[in-house]
């Protein structure tokens, strides 16, 4: 990437090559990547990671029926309260099978073997 730059004419568009040199060793030590071999790769696999990752929010949010100006902060506090409902509602379902005693005896004999 580099020695294409050097071998270009210089154009005023251009940055020049140590402007480039700095953003490339920029992204070397925001992503960990000690060779200038290994940028490229590094590249593909955060475009690719990236692109994942964009998916997996916009499927929540189709899922959730949240707009798709939705922020991240917004979704993940909606999957939250989603989870927090869920467990909620699996303990009161474990409540009416067992009853009360039965729970309350059951949380005894938990807590006595590991806090004899």
């Amino acid at each position: 990437m580099l020695e294409e730059v050097e071998n270009k004419e210089k154009d005023s568009n251009m940055p020049n090559f140590q402007t480039l040199q700095a953003i490339v060793s920029h992204f070397q030590k925001l992503f960990d990547v000690p060779s200038l071999n290994g940028v490229y790769p590094r590249m593909t696999e955060v475009y690719i990671r990236l692109g994942e990752m964009n998916n997996a929010v916009r499927n929540l949010q189709e899922l959730l029926e949240l707009d798709s100006s939705t922020s991240l902060c917004v979704l993940v506090s909606t999957v939250g309260k989603l989870c927090r409902l869920i467990n909620e509602d699996m303990n009161e379902q474990v409540k009416r099978v067992l009853g009360p005693e039965d729970l309350q005896r059951y949380l005894f004999k938990k807590f006595a073997r590991y806090h004899p």
